[in-house]
């Protein structure tokens, strides 16, 4: 990922971004002792469609993606979209790329002492730090064509990543440069309530 460190934007998105009042990011300590497993918040809940447009995706594609097999202990909640279809093409994914949003009850500290979060590239997404990785030995075919970054939340963290369904017509900086596009205009959606059981 070449010159991703340098990658920063900030937007208005109708809605305040991140600020220092908003309640401060769990970065360190233990997911597992937050009281948050089986609270996460839904990420496919709460982004307005003028959003999800601005991101280059079509809101009629969400779909709330999988949930950790735990049931009511789950660490992990998914949402995914698509870009818009060509017009005139009969839908083929291979036409499009897509978002994935994972909410995990992973600290941002904890996530990134794994060691298989490789190539870690600092950054900041609305003035909140935020990490590009990728994941060692996932499969040669994701490579080039897919970017994650992950951003520290009350929760845990949040995670975007942009896969390149397009034939590989991607290159890496253009996908990840639609991964902090997509970031940027997800992350003040983020819930920042306090945990309530």
């Amino acid at each position: 990922m070449i010159g991703l460190a340098a990658t920063v934007i900030t937007i208005t998105t109708g809605h305040s971004p991140f600020t220092p009042s908003d309640p401060t990011p769990t970065l360190k300590g233990s997911g597992d002792n937050s009281g948050w497993a089986g609270h996460l918040p839904d990420p496919c809940v709460g982004v307005p469609d003028d959003a999800i447009r601005a991101a280059g995706l079509d809101p009629t594609t969400r779909n709330r993606g999988w949930r950790d097999l735990k049931g009511e202990n789950e660490v992990i909640i998914s949402c995914y979209y698509s870009s818009p279809q060509p017009v005139g093409i009969e839908y083929n994914a291979t036409y499009t790329w897509s978002l994935s949003i994972d909410f995990l009850i992973d600290t941002y500290q904890e996530y990134f002492q794994n060691s298989s979060r490789v190539d870690q590239r600092r950054t900041k997404i609305n003035g909140q730090p935020a990490t590009f990785f990728r994941v060692e030995n996932w499969g040669a075919s994701r490579g080039l064509h897919e970017c994650m970054v992950a951003i520290g939340t009350v929760f845990g963290i949040a995670i975007y990543t942009i896969n390149d369904d397009t034939n590989a017509k991607m290159t890496q900086q253009q996908t990840c440069d639609k991964t902090v596009l997509a970031a940027t205009h997800f992350q003040p959606y983020i819930s920042t309530a306090p945990l309530q059981k």
